[in-house]
């Protein structure tokens, strides 16, 4: 297991314990692998399990909020694994907590 410094502070809906996945991102695995988080969500932390992740260390690239819609940490299957709509996992993210954007 891995902890990452990611809570329901931080947006990460406490309904996402032992449901939700995010993708944890490696050297050796550039387009990341999916990992479950497992235990209750706390205010700043989550635990995922990354027995699947080959070669994770600390400092790895986590990836919480996915941009494809198909994927199992977007946004719409936050929602779905939390019994909640999209709109309601993204108004729960700080403004404090960094974005990157993308231009189509």
């Amino acid at each position: 297991i891995a902890t990452i410094p990611f809570g329901y502070y931080e947006g990460l809906s406490r309904k996402l314990s032992n449901k939700g996945y995010v993708k944890v991102v490696t050297k050796n695995v550039p387009r990341g692998t999916f990992c479950k988080i497992v235990g209750l969500i706390s205010m700043n932390i989550a635990v995922i399990d990354v027995t699947s992740v080959s070669q994770v260390v600390s400092g790895s690239t986590v990836e919480v909020f996915g941009l494809d819609s198909g994927e199992s940490n977007s946004v719409v299957a936050h929602s779905n694994n939390a019994d909640m709509i999209p709109y309601e996992v993204l108004i729960a993210v700080p403004e404090r907590i960094k974005r990157t954007v993308y231009k189509l």
